[in-house]
């Protein structure tokens, strides 16, 4: 539950923040960064279930960064009169990364998380 909290709340700041702040993260209509926005969260939730436990911090969060980079990046274009250059993907993904490193960093030493292997 911390998880989906802090998501809720940092993965639309840190975009909203790009997209606002930034010529290389655009998007035409008010929907499409909302969409990209739970698909970041949803994904995000997903792989932190999947796989984070107290060996596997790094791995998780390098495949958190990477799924974000290909959401932000590769769906982001799909939508009519968005744009989102490969730097602007690379710079959230990584801000969205850090992030993550410290709410799974967090969640394993509160033991928050399952300690046993995925």
């Amino acid at each position: 539950m911390i998880s989906l909290i802090v998501k809720i709340v940092t993965v639309p700041i840190v975009l909203l923040l790009a997209m606002f702040m930034s010529d290389n993260v655009n998007y035409g209509a008010m929907w499409q960064p909302f969409l990209i926005i739970l698909l970041l969260i949803g994904s995000g939730l997903a792989l932190e279930y999947a796989m984070l436990n107290s060996g596997t911090l790094w791995t998780s969060v390098i495949l958190d960064l990477i799924t974000a980079f290909l959401i932000l990046y590769f769906i982001s274009n799909i939508f009519a009169g968005a744009y989102v250059s490969f730097g602007g993907a690379l710079v959230v993904s990584i801000i969205l990364g850090v992030c993550e490193y410290l709410l799974h960093r967090f969640l394993i030493r509160s033991g928050n998380v399952d300690k046993a292997p995925a």
